[in-house]
């Protein structure tokens, strides 16, 4: 069994295997072979717009987790530092029910069963104060200095979950294809993540390669 003060820095290997997965599949699908019938683009893009809709998954659960082991606390980051419990959490209060309690009261909009819209930096951030984790410093710093990178994510993310006009032409995606210098008559939303960008790797590898460097220095 896990030791408990490894807990936080196994939060940050769980979902850098799943980064792993996530983007050996979609490199896969993209890659896949011909056969008797030739090559099966549904397979390619249909693989690929789940790697990238469990990608936005993944990095939802790692802010989630990452900031209820910390409020938790009795856990090492991965430099090896002692992060405290949160002094605001009471004794046998789970801090996403402690979080929900305090969430109404600050204006910070809806928090749903789950918590709050955890894959969005400013509301993690927010969740990380009121929970008032000791390694909040840290922890908000990295999530905030590239909060590109998940938003990116995350308007692709809707438009393949979506796929309404509101979706298609939010200004996220206007952002993003303005970034990668890629016009809209050039490639469709659902064809972005295959874009080749700086490194001569996908934009989906180069999210990849961001969160988990994001999630791993928060946790530094």
């Amino acid at each position: 069994m896990l030791p408990a003060n490894q807990t936080l820095i196994q939060v940050n290997s769980t979902f850098s295997d799943e980064i792993s997965l996530h983007r050996a599949v979609f490199l896969r699908a993209l890659a896949n072979k011909p056969s008797t019938s030739g090559i099966d683009l549904d397979l390619q893009h249909f693989a690929g717009w789940h790697c990238l809709i469990g990608l936005h998954d993944a990095w939802s659960r790692f802010c989630k987790q990452a900031i209820i082991v910390s409020a938790l606390g009795g856990v090492v980051t991965r430099g090896g530092n002692h992060v405290s419990p949160s002094p605001v959490l009471p004794a046998g209060i789970h801090p996403l029910v402690f979080l929900k309690q305090l969430w109404p009261g600050n204006g910070f909009g809806r928090c749903y069963d789950d918590g709050p819209q955890w894959y969005d930096p400013s509301i993690t951030d927010k969740a990380a104060q009121l929970l008032q984790i000791s390694n909040y410093a840290t922890f908000s710093g990295a999530i905030l200095a590239r909060a590109d990178v998940p938003t990116e994510l995350k308007a692709c993310r809707n438009y393949l979950a979506h796929r309404q006009p509101g979706t298609e032409n939010h200004r996220d995606i206007q952002q993003l294809r303005a970034r990668i210098k890629v016009p809209r008559m050039t490639a469709h939303i659902e064809k972005l993540g295959e874009q080749i960008v700086s490194g001569n790797i996908t934009l989906f590898e180069e999210w990849c390669i961001e969160l988990n460097t994001i999630a791993a220095t928060a946790i530094a």
